[in-house]
């Protein structure tokens, strides 16, 4: 079976903006679309494809330190003007373990949910 490789490089971003960009750049264009850095459609377009793709993320070392806790709270913090108030707890809760160096990192969360649709994606880090 053919599949596409789409290649993510760490040394191309060194924050989440940076990351949402290489990967619009390096997949959503080519699936259709342009994220904005919302998770849930991040999820969502992983699973675009119709045929199954291998995403390699090389120099993931430096991503999974630029995208570390502190990224974590920056997004949470950003998050946190826009979701739902009957989440805000949550959010607060994720945000405090997050500035505390606790729990997943934004890195982790980025794996995690391409992992999750391993159905669509093989994700490769290198």
């Amino acid at each position: 079976m053919d599949r596409t490789t789409f290649e993510i490089n760490g040394n191309s971003f060194q924050d989440f903006a940076g990351f949402v960009a290489e990967f619009n750049r390096e997949f959503v264009t080519h699936v259709g679309g342009k994220w904005n850095g919302n998770l849930d459609a991040f999820n969502d377009y992983l699973s675009w494809t119709n045929a199954h793709s291998i995403i390699r993320w090389s120099n993931s070392a430096k991503s999974r330190n630029d995208l570390g806790h502190d990224a974590m709270a920056d997004w949470l913090s950003d998050n946190l003007q826009k979701c739902h108030p009957s989440n805000r707890p949550s959010v607060h809760s994720r945000l405090d373990n997050a500035k505390n160096k606790n729990g997943p990192t934004l890195f982790d969360t980025l794996v995690e949910i391409m992992q999750m649709n391993a159905e669509y994606v093989t994700l490769q880090l290198a």
